[in-house]
């Protein structure tokens, strides 16, 4: 079951938070501020990670109808999406009633080359650089990290140590060595995204 905290947060400090959260107390014992080029850093360790949200074509721009209340129904109706009472955005049913998977494996691997690109100029800098992705495709499944895994394999070459993909609760993990999944509690995620809002307030107000 999905988080009901919604992802459409439309402040990219909001998931720098978020990754900083969640790859703290789940994956490893870093120590990370927020800072920039890349967005999370761990200047002991010499760890980078840079973060980034990866949507499908036609996302952003629903996503910024929805703040205005009067356009919202009929607009979004317009760009086949849909809008449920817990604020999530559902993405056009119309591939699902075709029985076509969602077509994650393109826009996640065109989002994690753009990354590739950027990290070349600040990489020397660290010892290991990460990536860290959130999508709104809560149905990603091993089989699409498999081929996606293969793939960033033959581009990736020496640019990220680790790329982390957040599909909320469920998150993919793809090293070098293998791509492996884990699931975090839908409660305890939720508590992840209340203190990630209450971080990012606190930062805009030092």
């Amino acid at each position: 079951m999905p988080s009901t905290v919604s992802k459409h947060h439309d402040d990219s400090l909001y998931y720098e938070c978020l990754a900083k959260i969640i790859l703290e107390k789940k994956f490893n014992n870093w120590s990370l501020r927020i800072s920039d080029r890349p967005d999370l850093q761990d200047n002991i360790n010499k760890v980078g990670i840079e973060v980034t949200q990866v949507l499908p074509d036609g996302c952003n721009q629903a996503i910024s109808l929805m703040k205005n209340e009067k356009r919202i129904e009929g607009k979004l109706k317009e760009q086949g999406y849909g809008l449920p009472l817990d604020g999530l955005l559902i993405h056009p049913t119309k591939e699902w009633e075709r029985g076509k998977p969602f077509p994650a494996y393109n826009y996640l691997l065109n989002g994690i080359q753009k990354k590739i690109d950027k990290i070349k100029s600040y990489k020397h800098n660290f010892d290991e650089i990460n990536l860290y992705v959130f999508t709104d495709n809560l149905d990603l499944d091993i089989d699409t990290i498999n081929a996606l895994f293969l793939k960033i394999l033959e581009i990736n070459k020496e640019a990220f140590n680790n790329i982390f993909i957040d599909a909320s609760y469920k998150i993919f993990h793809l090293k070098k060595e293998y791509a492996g999944s884990y699931f975090i509690d839908n409660n305890e995620y939720t508590s992840y995204q209340y203190d990630a809002i209450k971080m990012e307030e606190d930062i805009k107000n030092e």
